[in-house]
């Protein structure tokens, strides 16, 4: 089984024609599951103006500055951000449409593509991946269904080994009483040795654990243990959500937010390689960053999404040792003599085509008997036979490939023809 991916990059996914029907198939189903969920679909553009984020959109996407985004531009004109993260592009059409609604959530999904920068391995990545988002609503039922309607759509795809990792990143609230705690368990002398990660209390962590990993005498504490009253509720509802649904799950402390401005809970879901299939948390600050932008007076709260990785999810399938590559069934080959009549195959084609039908042809070869030769190796028994003489009397030949039996066809009567010995093909199939 071919990998998909270009081989001067496995962070970058080709799609090979035995594997677009797995692919289509894993969109399809993803875009049911998200429907049956109440989920509309939109598009929003690959890239996003760049005069869009303003320095406080900046602080709360944890960026220091626009250079870290990739943004496209033609001197000193005003940019494009490609391939902003996470969910900006659908909060941003949600605010800018008045798609929010006090009543009740707005559900949307997309079908786009992701550019990133892996710092662990020093590499660009890429990948196709369908984006949700519930956006107007706290709760934490939203963040259990985002979760469960992931686990569905593997599921039903096949995966019966998945994995939910699940943390809290709490909110800014309990990033700043996890800081305290942690200068109150370390030397003073050590406080400056993560001060980088101060905004982002996982990768506080994790630094920490390394750069003391000699020092038993320091109790390091968790992030879940410091959580203010409201997000460990929030937390606490999510997981027994998840416990009445019968999803089990695993608490990952060392979770942490790849684009680096969720908060409250993000999952992954890996698959029985430990790749990650699906990624997602809570959004609520930038909802009301946009808003703000928006001058919205009445403002409202709460999101959460995910993002769903097809490519991971059709080469992991793809893999499999009983992943079968489609075979097609090609039903009719059309070959054409000589100039006039390659002209005139070439119309057989499209009509035959425009009935629904499979045609092939290699009108590309000049000789019949090579034309002929690739008709047998694909299998096709009718084959349509087109030369300067049918060209002319508005005819066809039509032959059959194992008894070489062939007939004339005015062209009018064509495809009725065809459409018989089709018939009578499939019947002495099935007998």
């Amino acid at each position: 089984m071919a990998n998909p991916t270009t081989p001067e990059n496995e962070r970058i996914y080709d799609v090979l024609p035995q594997h677009h029907d797995l692919w289509d198939q894993t969109i399809e189903t993803i875009q049911d599951a998200l429907e049956r969920a109440e989920h509309q679909k939109v598009t929003v553009p690959f890239g996003e103006k760049e005069a869009f984020f303003t320095k406080k959109l900046l602080q709360k996407l944890n960026l220091q500055r626009r250079s870290d985004l990739y943004i496209v531009r033609r001197s000193h004109k005003q940019g494009l951000v490609v391939s902003p993260p996470g969910p900006i592009g659908l909060l941003r059409l949600c605010t800018q449409h008045e798609l929010l609604d006090s009543r009740t959530p707005s559900k949307l999904y997309t079908y786009t593509s992701t550019l990133s920068y892996d710092d662990e391995a020093q590499d660009y990545e890429q990948h196709h991946v369908v984006k949700s988002e519930t956006i107007g609503d706290a709760s934490a039922v939203r963040d259990a269904e985002q979760i469960m309607i992931a686990q569905n759509v593997l599921k039903e795809l096949g995966f019966h080994s998945i994995t939910v990792h699940i943390n809290s990143l709490g909110s800014e609230e309990c990033k700043e009483r996890y800081y305290e705690k942690i200068l109150q368990e370390i030397p003073e002398e050590l406080h400056e040795i993560c001060e980088q990660y101060r905004n982002d209390p996982v990768k506080m962590f994790i630094c920490l654990q390394e750069r003391l990993a000699e020092r038993e005498d320091i109790n390091l504490p968790q992030l879940i243990d410091n959580l203010t009253d409201t997000c460990y509720e929030h937390f606490k509802e999510v997981l027994e959500f998840l416990d009445t649904l019968e999803i089990p799950y695993q608490l990952t402390p060392q979770l942490e937010s790849k684009t680096g401005f969720a908060h409250k809970t993000i999952f992954e879901i890996t698959g029985e390689d430990g790749s990650v299939l699906v990624r997602g948390g809570r959004h609520d600050d930038l909802l009301t960053e946009f808003q703000a932008e928006a001058e919205q007076e009445e403002p409202i709260t709460g999101s959460v999404g995910m993002e769903l990785k097809v490519d991971r999810i059709v080469r992991t399938l793809a893999a499999r040792e009983e992943f079968q590559d489609p075979e097609r069934k090609r039903e009719i080959f059309v070959a054409g003599v000589g100039q006039e009549g390659q002209k005139y195959a070439l119309t057989l084609v499209s009509q035959v085509r425009e009935e629904g039908l499979s045609v092939t042809e290699r009108l590309g070869k000049k000789r019949l008997k090579d034309q002929l030769v690739d008709a047998r190796e694909e299998g096709i028994e009718l084959i349509v036979i087109a030369g300067r003489k049918e060209a002319l009397d508005r005819s066809v030949i039509i032959r059959h490939r194992s008894s070489e039996n062939q007939e004339t066809v005015d062209v009018e009567q064509f495809i009725p023809f065809l459409y018989q010995k089709l018939r009578e093909q499939n019947l002495e199939e099935v007998e």
